[in-house]
C-alpha cells in the first residue's frame, strides 16, 4: 500500500495503519478491565501497551520524518530528568515505565494517521469505546439503583470519577470538534454516540473539573464560527444533552450536592489545598531536581493516610515537587513545542491540538494522573496528526 503522505491526503482514503489505529482505539476498552492488565515491575501495565510496541516499531520508525530532531531532544531531556530524580531519591523507576508507555500512545496517534479518513475512523472508534465503557459502568451500577449524591463511579475497581473523565474527555473533545466541522450528515451521525454517552457519563460522574472542561468545550465551539448551520448543530447537540440530564432526577441531586460542597467550604477541598501546600514545602528540600514522585507519594501518604502512598491531586504541584525546577522547565518546553506546532488560528479546526492541551492543563488542576493518561496522550498524538493533515506545506513536529 502506498505510504506517501501527500498521495493519501489528496486521495483521502483509509490507510492500513489508519485501520489499525481505529481498532487500537476500540481496544482501549481492555484498559478498564483489571484482569486485562499485565504485571511489570510491580506495576499494572495496560494490555494495549503490547500493541503500541509493534505499531511504533513498524510505522513510527518508518515515518520518523514526521518528527524533528528538536522534538526527540526535548523528550530525551525529559526522560533523563525524570530518571535522574528517581535515581537520586529511592531508585524507584516505575514512573519511567508509566511515562514511557504513555509516550508510546502519543507516537501511535501521531504516526499512524495519514489521511482525514484515518482520523475520522479513529475518532469514531474512540467514540464506540467511550459508549461501551459508559454502558459497562452503568451496568455495574445496576442502572442508577443506588446513586450517591457525590456522583456515579463508572469505573469502580479501576479508579474514582476522575479516572472516567481521563478516559472519556479526550475522545469527547475530538468528536465534538469533528462533529461541528463535518458537513456530511451521515458522518456526523456516527460521531454522536461517543459525544452523548461520554458527556452523559462525565456529567453524572460528579467531577467538577470534568463539568468545567465540558463547558469550555462548548464555549469554544460556539466561539469558533458564526454561521446558522454551525450554531444550529451546537444548540441541537447541547440541547439534547441538557434534556437527557434534567429528565433524570438523580442528576439534579448530584448537581445540588456538588454545588453546595463548593460553596460550603467542603473539607475535601481543604485537604487538597493542604496536600498542595505540603508537597511544595517538601519540594524545597531539593528544588532543582525535586524529591521524585515515589518519595512524594510516600511522604504525603504518611502524613495524611498513614498508608504507603497518597496523591497530590494537582499535576502542577506534583511535577514541580517531584522533578524540581529543571523538570518543570523541560516539560514546559515540551508543552510549548506542541502549542507552537498547532494551528494559530482558533477558528480553524486544525487548532484541536491547542485545545486538547488546554483541556489537559485544566484537568491537571484536579489530578496528576493526566500525566499517565493513555487516552489523553493518544488524543494528543491524533491532534498532531490532524494539524499535519491541515498543513498546506508539510512541517514535522
Amino acid at each position: 500500500m502506498n505510504d506517501n503522505l501527500n498521495s493519501l491526503k489528496n486521495e483521502n482514503r483509509l490507510s492500513f495503519s489508519g485501520i489499525l489505529l481505529g481498532f487500537f482505539n476500540l481496544l482501549m476498552i481492555t484498559s478498564i478491565i483489571p484482569s486485562f492488565r499485565i504485571h511489570f515491575l510491580d506495576y499494572k501495565v495496560h494490555l494495549t501497551v503490547l500493541f503500541c510496541v509493534p505499531l511504533v516499531l513498524v510505522f513510527t520508525l518508518k515515518r520518523l520524518r514526521f518528527f524533528s530532531k528538536k522534538f526527540f531532544l526535548i523528550v530525551l531531556l525529559l526522560f533523563s530528568t525524570i530518571f535522574l530524580s528517581e535515581w537520586m531519591n529511592g531508585h524507584d523507576f516505575k514512573v519511567i515505565v508509566k511515562f514511557g508507555s504513555i509516550f508510546l500512545y502519543f507516537l501511535v496517534g501521531a504516526s499512524c494517521c495519514l489521511s482525514e479518513k484515518d482520523y475520522y475512523f479513529s475518532v469514531v472508534m474512540n467514540g464506540v469505546f467511550i459508549s461501551l465503557m459508559t454502558f459497562h459502568g452503568l451496568y455495574s451500577q445496576q442502572m442508577f439503583s443506588d446513586v450517591a449524591a457525590s456522583g456515579v463511579t463508572l469505573l469502580r475497581g479501576i479508579g474514582n470519577k476522575n479516572a472516567y473523565s481521563l478516559y472519556a474527555l479526550p475522545g469527547v473533545v475530538l468528536a465534538i470538534n469533528l462533529y461541528l466541522k463535518d458537513k456530511k450528515k451521515v458522518n456526523s451521525f456516527f460521531l454522536l454516540p461517543g459525544i452523548l454517552f461520554g458527556s452523559f457519563g462525565l456529567i453524572i460522574s460528579g467531577s467538577r473539573a470534568a463539568w468545567l472542561c465540558l463547558l469550555v468545550v462548548f464555549a469554544f465551539a460556539l466561539k469558533r464560527e458564526v454561521n446558522l448551520k454551525f450554531i444550529f448543530k451546537t444548540i441541537l447537540l447541547g440541547g439534547t444533552i441538557i434534556f437527557i440530564v434534567f429528565r433524570l432526577s438523580f442528576i439534579e441531586r448530584i448537581f445540588q450536592n456538588r454545588i453546595n460542597q463548593t460553596l460550603d467550604n467542603y473539607n475535601g477541598d481543604n485537604v487538597r489545598v493542604s496536600l498542595i501546600e505540603d508537597s511544595l514545602n517538601y519540594w524545597t528540600e531539593n528544588p532543582i531536581l525535586g524529591v521524585s514522585y515515589f518519595q512524594l507519594q510516600k511522604y504525603l501518604g504518611l502524613r495524611y493516610t498513614h498508608f504507603e502512598n497518597a496523591n497530590v491531586h494537582n499535576f502542577f504541584a506534583m511535577f514541580l515537587s517531584s522533578y524540581g525546577i529543571l523538570g518543570a522547565v523541560v516539560f514546559s518546553f515540551f508543552l510549548y513545542f506542541l502549542f507552537k506546532y498547532s494551528d494559530k488560528n482558533w477558528k480553524n479546526s486544525g487548532n484541536i491540538l491547542s485545545f486538547l492541551l488546554l483541556i489537559w492543563l485544566l484537568k491537571g488542576v484536579s489530578t496528576e494522573e493526566v500525566l499517565f493518561s493513555p487516552t489523553f496522550f493518544l488524543a494528543l498524538g491524533l491532534g498532531v496528526s490532524y494539524v499535519r493533515l491541515e498543513q498546506k506545506k508539510f512541517k514535522p513536529l
